[in-house]
């Protein structure tokens, strides 16, 4: 990722790229951030729109994909994991 930029979400707001690797840091043990989080879909929302071709989601989907916002994402995500055992 030559010459990516890392930030929050928010210090994406109005810029876009390429690629954009939305990581949803969350766990079982942390459920108030990612309930905080999916509470609106502003993160949602500006994190996916800023990738012109390719978005990643990154993180625990047991966790996200039963939150609002993040379960429609869910459900259009190709699960990478499941992806890569099934071409083996």
């Amino acid at each position: 990722l030559d010459g990516g930029r890392v930030g929050t979400v928010h210090t994406f707001q109005g810029k876009e790229d390429e690629l954009v690797i939305f990581v949803l840091g969350a766990s079982k043990e942390a459920e108030g951030a990612a309930m905080w989080a999916a509470s609106k879909p502003n993160i949602l929302n500006v994190a996916v729109t800023r990738a012109k071709k390719r978005v990643y989601i990154v993180g625990c989907k047991k966790l996200w994909s039963n939150l609002d916002y993040f379960a429609c994402a869910a459900g259009e995500l190709v699960d990478v994991e499941s992806a890569l055992i099934n071409a083996a």
